[in-house]
């Protein structure tokens, strides 16, 4: 088998964040970069080549604080990158205008516990969609002034813990993972639930951690807290390929990416690094990172550039790697 080979870094921060960063996301371009953390904050930074300092450090553009009370854990831009959805400990989840550096809107509905992802859905980002611990997910309408969700989609037995990036698809084609072993595919429009479970070597449920849908989301990539990745047929829910090669054990949310044109499965690994696998033979071709560093905490994939993946650590760090081209 091949050695795999080294992620260049293309930028690097040592220390944007108090505290552990908990999620970093890529604008749709791919030329920005968004964290959100334990500091309660949320940072827009210029992930363009080029465009770090001497030291190799990120240009840090805006900080969007004083809306929420506790821990941020997930942010996202819209489409046109004019609107940020963030969410987090504090039950909260905001919309957030980039250029004033303002919120333009809170969404409530949540009252069970944090909210653990929220994503931009439909042509334009017409919905956000936001998934937390009193297991549903819940619709938004952007366009709307209405504070209550147009709607709540349940049956999840335990926490959301991810919704699908469906930015730019379908808005009434919403997919979520749970802790309760399960990935979601609602059919809003037609009131149809598509439901694939996932199950540990002991028999357990395998929470889903994170998933990402393929470009024509035919497929879909689950990261499972029992240490393995599944890549599924969205259609039938069969398990195409698994992936175990990082570390996982348990203590941390692992993220995951599919790249362009769906050739590579990307993983977060408890022990500092991140992974590329062949998307077939399951084979780690690439690694970003050393072993031993601290824990990947978040990562997010961009195509622009020829492939960039961005990843954040538990240290309040952040680096960003180009995929071989």
């Amino acid at each position: 088998m091949a050695t795999p080979t080294a992620l260049s870094v293309l930028a690097e921060h040592a220390r944007c964040s108090v505290g552990a960063v908990l999620c970093i996301r890529f604008n749709p371009t791919g030329h920005y970069l968004l964290t959100a953390g334990k500091d309660r904050s949320v940072r827009l930074w210029n992930a363009s080549a080029g465009r770090a300092d001497a030291d190799g450090n990120a240009s840090l553009v805006h900080s969007y604080t004083g809306a929420h009370a506790q821990e941020v854990r997930c942010v996202c831009a819209n489409p046109d990158s004019t609107r940020l959805a963030s969410a987090g400990a504090d039950r909260g989840a905001f919309v957030w205008d980039v250029r004033r550096g303002c919120v333009v809107r809170r969404l409530r509905g949540h009252d069970g516990g944090p909210v653990n992802d929220a994503r931009f859905a439909g042509e334009g980002g017409a919905v956000v969609v936001t998934g937390g611990y009193d297991q549903t997910c819940r619709v938004w309408d952007c366009r709307s002034t209405d504070p209550r969700p147009v709607q709540v989609l349940t049956g999840f037995r335990d926490a959301v813990t991810c919704v699908a990036d469906a930015s730019g698809r379908d808005a009434c084609a919403i997919t979520a993972g749970s802790a309760d072993g399960s990935v979601r595919r609602y059919d809003v429009r037609n009131g149809g639930v598509t439901v694939d479970r996932f199950a540990a070597s002991d028999g357990n449920a395998a929470a889903v951690a994170d998933m990402a849908l393929g470009v024509g989301g035919e497929v879909y990539l689950a990261s499972c807290l029992d240490g393995e990745a599944r890549l599924v047929d969205a259609a039938s829910g069969e398990h195409l390929t698994t992936y175990r090669g990082h570390v996982c054990q348990g203590a941390t949310k692992l993220e995951c990416a599919l790249t362009r044109a769906d050739a590579h499965a990307v993983v977060a690994s408890e022990d500092g690094r991140v992974l590329v696998y062949d998307l077939v033979d399951a084979s780690v071709k690439h690694v970003g990172g050393r072993k031993g560093d601290v824990c990947v905490s978040s990562l997010d994939y961009a195509q622009a550039n020829g492939g960039a993946v961005a990843a954040a650590r538990a240290d309040g760090t952040f680096a960003v790697y180009g995929m071989p081209r």
